[in-house]
């Protein structure tokens, strides 16, 4: 394999730590709206949250539809009901006689306000982007993120920001991860870039795998934090990575040393 000219990483739970700063962004959602903070409940909203987002990506939702329906599926699965004038739009069998009392969209900014200032990196990140820049390959970040909770979380980190060349957020291109889209309007950005040259990095198989594997593009899925065995699992579901690591470290030696 040769030098990679470009790498394209992806941001949540590859280069920033998503799980750490959603755990608090659903705990403060929790407490304003005075429901417990168990292990279910939390389990609830993520199955809810990662339903919607895969429907997303499927090209079955627009995002301002799941990042609404994510909460109207947990609020109900917890017995709790929102506004009938948001539900209408989106799922005619909720009986609208129901007096609600809070709204969704409510709900959703609130979540997003929070999660907008929650940054963390992973581990080792710095050091890895560093050692990219030193090798003169361009790191872009691609991410399905809203553009104002990205912009939050990156404005929290400057020297991450200054490693990066460009930054593709399907809000800014009109389409998301892993529509092919997605990558023509990345490809038209640079233009005298192959594919050949690139690479994407990324945590998602539904997402960032699945969009190089249908741009013809080669992937390395990191598995930050992850059981081994289930992300050997679910690549057998899955479109299959062109490599998997389980630590960021390991990127540089796929793209820069052939490992």
């Amino acid at each position: 394999m040769n030098d990679k000219k470009i790498i394209l990483f992806d941001l949540d739970d590859t280069l920033l730590d998503f799980k750490k700063g959603e755990a608090n962004a659903v705990k403060a959602m929790f407490e304003k709206y005075n429901i417990l903070y168990t292990k279910e409940n939390i389990n609830l909203y993520r199955s809810a949250n990662l339903k919607w987002w895969h429907i997303l990506e499927l090209g079955k939702a627009s995002k301002e539809e799941i990042l609404v329906n994510r909460f109207k599926d947990f609020f109900e699965s917890i017995n709790l009901f929102m506004d009938k004038s948001i539900d209408k739009s989106i799922d005619k069998s909720i009986d609208k006689s129901i007096d609600f009392s809070i709204d969704y969209k409510e709900v959703n900014k609130f979540f997003l306000d929070h999660l907008s200032h929650e940054s963390y990196l992973i581990d080792g990140v710095i050091d890895v982007l560093k050692e990219i820049k030193k090798r003169e390959a361009k790191i872009f970040i691609i991410s399905n993120g809203i553009k104002y909770v990205q912009d939050g979380r990156l404005a929290k980190q400057k020297e991450l920001v200054k490693l990066i060349d460009k930054i593709y957020l399907s809000d800014d291109i009109g389409y998301v991860k892993p529509d092919t889209k997605f990558m023509e309007y990345i490809l038209n950005d640079n233009p005298g870039i192959n594919k050949e040259d690139m690479i994407i990095v990324g945590d998602s198989l539904t997402s960032d795998i699945k969009l190089g594997v249908n741009s013809g593009i080669e992937t390395i899925l990191v598995s930050n934090g992850y059981d081994k065995n289930m992300s050997d699992k679910n690549i057998k579901i899955y479109d299959k990575p062109t490599y998997i690591v389980y630590n960021l470290n390991d990127v540089l030696n796929i793209i820069f040393y052939n490992y």
